[in-house]
């Protein structure tokens, strides 16, 4: 089954609104990413780029 993002889901995620984890599969087939890369993106990279 596969679940879908309704037009509300993407604008609030669009706007920067926080959402639920259930989200990730969706658009990881949406982006064409894997869930662990769009984890790292919501959620901030542990590693720092600006060193």
């Amino acid at each position: 089954m596969w679940v879908k993002l309704s037009p509300t889901e993407l604008n609030n995620i669009y706007a920067g609104e926080a959402f639920d984890d259930s989200l990730l599969t969706p658009l990881s087939r949406i982006l064409g990413m894997a869930k662990e890369q769009l984890l790292k993106v919501r959620d901030g990279s542990e590693e720092s780029s600006n060193t």
